[in-house]
């Protein structure tokens, strides 16, 4: 961020107050797949947060999987300064302990934001620590103070195009890790891709980030979900919270909007993390031309009116620059240079066919084979923001072997319909690598990783985030091995799994029915998170050990001769077993 006035005006700048205004809501009801009771029906709520506002549904009673609440409105303020996000977090009352988080989303105004006074139907999705846990519907309606209808994020159209993230740090108060410094990383979400930052080796509860992550924005797009995760080698990675940011200020084109992302866990503030957003237009004319729009290209003369009338001095276009205000100086100088090509030669009665050098009105430029306008065979597309990619394509997209790169990140592999798709390498900046499978953009299949020591790994992941790794046996935990929070370990025939929640329970799940067959539940004492899970060697125990550093469930002991070392594993019968060198059990769960 730097320091001194310009860094500061640039902050200042970037961080301009917004639009204000009433927002309407009417909570409808949520389909919930995440069910927090072993006992009893669930009896949900709901808690929206905006800023410093909050409200809180009544409890639907019984209500399950399916709560209802209708009828339920509410009022917020849309208050100058504040991000137009709304978090949903829906809850579990429960009467005898505190009330249990089932899930959490957001949504944001960017679709409302011009306050038409006509309701909206929204859903958003709702997450538990990394992982899908329903659905929320409701109806919100925004009122638009009229001093803010000429604000550029307000008067800017909804367009395709590029939603470049760059995070920056964050300022963590959770700590997964008492006796080493964490490893953190970003998990981000926006529409249906997908994407994880570097981890920061050791930056501990201020991590750092040098990343530069680039989504496709389909104009129903405008929430981005980001997950704060810590690098474990010995087990799962560990969740520390999630939070969210909106696309609303960055329509207006400005470059680098800063935002404070405000991060929870389990409904508790944990931290913040600072991102800079970019949005790159795919349609600059949609800007040039937003009071009237038209499906044909304009005129050359009309387009030379827009031209003097966006030249003309301040004092006598005041007006009409502050409806222009929002276009980019660079962006409409670039639109006249590729006025020529883009209505001549892409949209002209005949189509561009062969190999061709083209530059778009955004500023990229593309070299190679094109087939009906569309880029089609080989050929490079070198982005205007920076980067590149060069490979195959078919009907425009990304389409079998290439190399994209973007920022400080190169992948070389496969591609389909515009995705990673396939076997690929991912190469970070500081020499870490995934090179394995893809699905959608994600990480997805059997990979291995590099580490920044060069040191490597293979594991198992799925949908961007790595469940274990094969080098490590998943049925047999060895001595002095220490598993956080989130563990999970399964049976060689697949129908047990041992789970280790976040709050310290431990249960044994038969797969099929879902329902447990042994839990560690009763401890000596309440334990404070963050918990581990420890098999001992010297003496053949398992351990629930606490933040305290202190065991608050041992298995118990069960005296005779035994010959160290001890494995700790998970039978085909769903029992768990303590068992020595010679294969004589020590302990058993049930």
């Amino acid at each position: 961020m730097g320091c001194g006035s310009s860094a500061g005006a640039v902050i200042e700048q970037n961080r301009a107050p917004g639009f204000k205004g009433p927002v309407f809501l009417t909570i409808k009801h949520a389909l919930l797949e995440r069910d927090v009771r072993f006992i009893g029906v669930m009896d949900p709520y709901v808690k929206l947060i905006m800023g410093r506002q909050e409200f809180k549904t009544p409890v639907a009673k019984e209500g399950g999987k399916h709560p209802k609440w209708e009828g339920c409105t509410h009022t917020f303020q849309k208050l100058l300064g504040e991000q137009d996000v709304i978090i949903g977090q829906v809850w579990c009352e429960n009467t005898i302990t505190s009330d249990i988080l089932i899930g959490e989303g957001a949504f944001s105004l960017t679709s409302i934001r011009q306050g038409n006074n006509e309701p909206k139907r929204i859903s958003f999705l709702l997450f538990h620590n990394g992982e899908k846990a329903g659905e929320i519907s409701l109806e919100a309606t925004f009122t638009l103070d009229p001093t803010g209808k000429d604000l550029p994020e307000i008067k800017a159209p909804d367009t395709e195009g590029k939603f470049i993230v760059k995070p920056k740090f964050g300022r963590l108060k959770k700590n997964t890790n008492l006796l080493l410094k964490m490893d953190p990383f970003l998990t981000i979400h926006f529409g249906n891709e997908t994407m994880n930052t570097s981890v920061d080796a050791a930056g501990h509860t201020t991590p750092k980030w040098n990343d530069e992550i680039i989504f496709t924005r389909e104009t129903d797009e405008d929430t981005l979900y980001i997950e704060v995760w810590a690098e474990s080698l010995i087990g799962w990675n560990d969740f520390l919270g999630c939070g969210y940011a909106s696309i609303t200020d960055s329509l207006s084109l400005k470059e680098n909007q800063l935002q404070t992302v405000t991060i929870f866990y389990d409904g508790s503030n944990v931290g913040e993390v600072e991102v800079q957003c970019t949005f790159k237009t795919s349609k600059p004319q949609d800007y040039l031309q937003k009071e009237q729009k038209s499906t044909e290209a304009p005129t050359k003369e009309s387009f030379q009116q827009q031209l003097q009338q966006y030249q003309q001095p301040q004092q006598q276009q005041q007006q009409q620059q502050q409806q222009q205000q929002q276009v980019l100086p660079q962006q409409l100088n670039q639109f006249v240079q590729n006025y020529e090509v883009r209505y001549q030669n892409s949209y002209a009665q005949q189509p561009m066919n062969g190999r061709v050098d083209f530059t778009y009105p955004n500023g990229d430029q593309y070299s190679g084979d094109m087939m009906n306008n569309f880029k089609h065979g080989q050929g490079r597309l070198q982005f205007s923001y920076g980067g590149y990619y060069e490979g195959y394509w078919a009907n425009d997209q990304y389409n079998g072997m290439g190399v994209l790169v973007i920022g400080d990140s190169r992948y070389e592999g496969q591609f389909i319909n515009g995705k990673k798709n396939g076997q690929g390498k991912q190469v970070w900046n500081n020499r870490q690598q995934y090179d394995g499978q893809w699905v959608d953009n994600n990480m997805h299949g059997n990979g291995e990783w590099t580490f920044v020591n060069g040191g490597k790994k293979k594991g198992v992941w799925a949908h961007g985030n790595r469940l274990r790794w094969l080098d490590d046996d998943q049925n047999i935990i060895s001595s002095n091995k220490t598993m956080v929070s989130g563990f999970m370990l399964t049976s060689p025939n697949q129908q047990f799994t041992l789970s280790f929640f976040h709050d310290g329970r431990l249960f044994i799940f038969h797969n099929q029915t879902r329902q447990p067959i042994f839990s560690a539940i009763n401890f000596n004492r309440q334990p404070i998170p963050p918990v581990w899970l420890k098999f001992d060697q010297s003496g053949g125990e398992l351990q629930m050990i606490d933040a305290k550093g202190m065991p608050y469930w041992v298995t118990g002991q069960n005296f005779g001769n035994y010959a160290p070392p001890f494995v700790l594993i998970l039978q085909d019968d769903g029992r768990l077993v303590i068992q020595d060198a010679n294969g004589q059990p020590k302990w058993y769960s049930h």
